[in-house]
């Protein structure tokens, strides 16, 4: 049977008045306040601690099949990772070539240009060399357009020319002078 707080007094006061004061609280200091059948023997402690070490060994193993597992889902991840990174590295080159690609068709643009600029250019030497002809016929035009002014000119001379010769023939024929 337990022994309460109020059994623990009652003692106390009744072995005061047997034994005294220092004395009683000697021996109540030697009594522990729990049961008897509470207090821990050395065998049940190294029992206990036996199954202690078991249940910490249990959970090692536990524990290491359970690192296990996961340094290999680590390691399964790790490869995939790498994957992935190989994946990115592959991306990566056909980025290069294609920036590649559009270098030679920038190059390609740039002799497209030069060569439209030169064209241009031609175009221009064309354009001076056409103003020159059109200087020239405006030229001819110019001379054709004197000639047709001396020519007309030269036409009425000849035509009054023609007709005093005609007159003064026919005055002759016909007698007039």
């Amino acid at each position: 049977m337990a022994m309460t707080e109020d059994d623990r007094l009652r003692l106390r006061q009744r072995l005061t008045e047997a034994i005294g004061e220092d004395a009683a609280t000697t021996l109540m200091e030697a009594i522990p306040p729990v049961d008897y059948d509470q207090l821990a023997t050395k065998d049940a402690l190294a029992l206990l601690g036996r199954e202690v070490r078991s249940d910490i060994a249990e959970l090692r193993g536990e524990m290491h099949l359970r690192f296990a597992e996961m340094e290999t889902r680590f390691a399964a991840i790790d490869q995939r990772f790498a994957g992935v990174d190989q994946r990115f590295a592959s991306m990566d080159q056909r980025f290069a070539e294609i920036d590649q690609w559009f270098a030679k068709i920038d190059q390609r643009f740039a002799q497209v240009d030069q060569r439209f600029a030169q064209i241009d250019q031609r175009f221009a030497e064309v354009d001076a060399r056409f103003a020159e002809v059109d200087a020239r016929f405006a030229a001819v035009d110019q001379r054709f357009a004197e000639a047709e002014v001396a020519r007309a000119h030269n036409l009425k001379v000849t035509v009054a020319t023609n007709i005093g010769t005609m007159v003064g023939l026919a005055g002759l024929v016909l007698g007039f002078g």
